[in-house]
């Protein structure tokens, strides 16, 4: 008996997703790995089977290679957290570069992004070098649409304290 599609909305509240061209920078990745290579959006719903009634997913960061220290002095050591967040960027924005695995038709399937955050540097730390790398990367790439997305409607920064 065929399985009928579902007739609620369904969202993946739990993805991973990373380029080909990014694995040497996830913490935990070995080319030995089960998960080694591509896990983009393409794979994705290809794996899925994009049910009709799938209204998108919410992606949990992938444990980038980071340094604390290093973050906290002058933002280097956050240098691939925040490369992933770049990529997010794309995908929620449908900007896609050739090779990503993702087309600009699927950024309505990104509803939220949950990135790394520098915890252990504390929040005053964090706060800080954030707001200020984000308010950066986000004048310069004209992509303050992401911070919704980021932030859920400014639940946990207010988009006012970017601009301070």
């Amino acid at each position: 008996m065929a399985e009928e599609p579902a007739d609620y909305p369904i969202i993946d509240s739990h993805i991973h997703l990373y380029p080909a061209s990014e694995v040497e920078t996830l913490a935990w990745y070995e080319p030995s790995n089960p998960l080694h290579g591509q896990h983009s959006l393409n794979e994705y719903t290809t794996a899925t089977g994009s049910p009709s009634s799938f209204d998108g997913f919410i992606f949990l960061e992938t444990d980038r290679k980071h340094d604390l220290k290093s973050g906290v002095k002058d933002g280097t050591g956050w240098t691939f957290p925040l490369m992933e967040v770049d990529w997010l960027k794309r995908i929620a924005l449908g900007t896609p570069k050739a090779g990503e695995g993702h087309t600009a038709e699927q950024k309505k399937l990104c509803l939220a992004i949950v990135p790394w955050a520098p915890v252990p540097s504390g929040a005053e730390a964090m706060l800080e070098r954030l707001k200020s790398m984000l308010r950066g990367a986000l004048e310069k790439s004209g992509g303050l649409d992401i911070w919704s997305k980021i932030s859920r409607r400014g639940q946990c920064c207010k988009m006012s304290s970017l601009r301070d």
